[in-house]
């Protein structure tokens, strides 16, 4: 198995960001445990960690006597391929471990994670960031009143639109659409996600497929998106795609002028006392942040970024996201029509469903913890952060990226609940 930093191991990212969208209860099967508006924000902390964290006792934050006394030391029992683990309560570290697994060695609190999937939800909150600061707007020339609206041929290159044909559709897939999946882009995450060079376009960009007139420069791999078949007409169908992200990603640069990761470092992980490398963000394709993974970063920062959602984007005493923002990209999209698959794999006749998803982020909080509302970023192999706003409560997990394809989901969330959330006194 390559190593977690090797660039063969940053190739795999598609496996996993498949699970980190698949591998749990159906959306349906859980939706009436989940509640349909987000919970209240949490009061203000009694100190902020902008400089850094400060530890503190469980019991003084809530949690039953000697509750964490042996949580390291369950956890490398229970969850073996663990590499961090922090719950975070009021604002205070109240438990913080780090494990070596067989491929992942000498973690601790300065150790980069792949957080895979978890990007995608950094990717929204860097999109929010910029439309506080109003550098995502709707250029006046658009005439369109929300940016979220805007259309991709309006963004886009020219030399990628061109590739499509004119009045086709997918020349009108929003900013909206992409950020919620509903690009209706053709798109089977779990089997053709760096699996079939047919199918996907980074593959295919990268064996060096003929995809009809895409420019040969740095805008190759979005061309090789956007030209996809559309399976459904954008907006109307949800379907797991983390190439919708990096379309997410494509729109943010056509309008700012910046890559996602220069921006994000700078206006959002700056202000919180994150000290971030915009080379620990992969770019692929050439001109664009991957806005759907490949997010190198230290599971404290992490959490910084976790308790800026508990606390409804206000950081010390300035707004850094608007609660406009934080509220939309949370809101589950409700009942709707999912995107299904027949036999072989390929897009068939959409289903009813509830959609738990909101604009890259989780509404749910899976199987073994009984569907509690949460706000959840969620990555390959058991990357987890769930952040309970009734609670003042975050729970941050990272893991190695051996098993892409097996389910640690489960074993995760039993292990949360039993061994963290049930200590938690009423």
């Amino acid at each position: 198995m390559p190593t977690k930093n090797s660039p063969v191991f940053a190739l795999l990212l598609g496996a996993g960001l498949a699970l980190s969208g698949c591998n749990y209860d159906s959306i349906s099967s859980i939706a009436s445990k989940v509640a349909n508006s987000p919970a209240t924000a949490a009061s203000a902390p009694d100190y902020w960690p902008t400089g850094d964290w400060q530890t503190a006792a469980p019991e003084s934050h809530g949690f039953s006597a000697g509750a964490f006394d042996t949580l390291a030391t369950d956890a490398a029992t229970a969850l073996p391929y663990y590499t961090s683990l922090l719950v975070i309560k009021d604002g205070w570290i109240v438990h913080e471990s780090y494990h070596d697994t067989p491929s992942e060695t000498g973690n601790t609190v300065d150790t980069l994670h792949h957080v895979w999937s978890i990007t995608k939800s950094v990717t929204s909150m860097t999109l929010g960031r910029a439309r506080t600061l109003g550098d995502l707007n709707s250029p006046d020339a658009l005439a369109t009143p929300d940016v979220l609206d805007v259309s991709a041929e309006k963004i886009f290159p020219a030399s990628v639109i061109a590739t499509l044909p004119d009045g086709d559709l997918r020349r009108k897939i929003s900013l909206r659409d992409a950020l919620q999946m509903r690009s209706g882009l053709a798109w089977n995450e779990t089997s053709w996600l760096l699996q079939n060079p047919a199918k996907d376009p980074l593959l295919a960009m990268l064996y060096g497929l003929d995809h009809g007139s895409c420019p040969a420069d740095g805008d190759l791999l979005l061309c090789f998106i956007i030209n996809r078949p559309l399976a459904y007409a954008p907006g109307t169908v949800w379907n797991y795609d983390t190439y919708d992200s990096y379309l997410v990603s494509a729109f943010f640069t056509g309008i700012t002028g910046q890559p996602l990761a220069t921006y994000a470092a700078t206006n959002l992980f700056s202000p919180l006392g994150i000290t971030f490398n915009p080379a620990n963000w992969t770019t692929l394709g050439g001109n664009y942040t991957f806005g759907g993974g490949l997010l190198l970063i230290r599971s404290r920062d992490l959490a910084k970024l976790g308790m800026l959602m508990l606390y409804d984007g206000k950081w010390e005493d300035t707004q850094l996201i608007s609660k406009d923002w934080i509220d939309l990209s949370i809101a589950p999209q409700g009942a709707g029509q999912l995107a299904a698959f027949d036999a072989g794999g390929e897009p068939a006749a959409s289903v009813a469903g509830d959609i738990r998803y909101g604009m890259q982020w989780w509404r749910k909080t899976g199987p073994g913890m009984d569907g509690l509302d949460s706000i959840s970023a969620r990555g390959l192999g058991g990357q987890q952060m769930h952040v309970f706003r009734d609670k003042g409560l975050i729970v941050l997990i990272t893991c190695d990226s051996d098993d892409v394809a097996g389910p640690r989901s489960a074993a995760i969330n039993t292990f949360m609940q039993n061994r963290i959330l049930s200590r938690l006194n009423p």
